[in-house]
């Protein structure tokens, strides 16, 4: 039953509050979480990747969990509250700003989590980036109601700690800005994905 919980199906009809829940211990080891990563690449070797999407998760799994790599970005488990928070809906959005987390396009079909990677292109990037850069940590956390964000439903659904999820919130846009800042500058194009 608890496996059953954690699957895609679930995802996509709403985040469930997994570790909220009172699950035994020795069940607790098997909790899913869904993080946004981001990484990094090169117009070359986005255009490599078109040639052969299905290429594009081994080359993720390579990439995300290379702590010492500033070309790519673990935002945790707030890309769907800094996607709330940006755009004002749970799901959808207006580009730039949708981009920053749930937009591109996807490339390949493998699934390394929570649906397949998507790109965004050098010039995606800079609109996000321009657009980032024009809205103040201040500005989203005078957005931020947790009580909205419960109704709502937005993963990890952590929002009844207030100041100290906001906080959190606040760490990984920070850390998002920069990174669309440095792709930007550098003419990259991003991968993302929810794993």
């Amino acid at each position: 039953m608890y496996r059953e919980s954690c699957s895609r199906y679930t995802f996509h009809l709403g985040p469930a509050v997994l570790w909220r829940d009172p699950i035994p211990l020795r069940e607790r080891d098997f909790a899913v979480s869904m993080t946004g990563n981001y990484i990094r690449i090169s117009p070359t070797q986005l255009s490599e990747f078109q040639g052969k999407p299905d290429s594009v998760v081994d080359f993720i799994f390579t990439r995300t969990y290379d702590t010492e790599d500033d070309r790519q970005i673990d935002i945790d488990k707030t890309w769907h509250g800094i996607h709330f928070l940006l755009t004002g809906d749970p799901w959808k959005g207006e580009p730039p700003l949708f981009n920053a987390v749930m937009g591109g396009k996807q490339i390949g079909t493998e699934d390394p989590g929570y649906g397949p990677p998507r790109y965004l292109t050098p010039d995606q990037v800079r609109d996000v980036a321009q657009a980032l850069s024009e809205i103040h940590a201040s500005d989203l956390r005078s957005r931020f109601d947790p009580e909205r964000f419960a109704r709502e439903d937005i993963y990890p659904n952590i929002w009844d700690e207030g100041e100290e999820a906001l906080d959190y919130l606040m760490d990984y846009y920070v850390e998002l800005v920069r990174f669309f800042s440095s792709a930007a500058a550098a003419g990259d194009a991003v991968l993302l994905c929810i794993m």
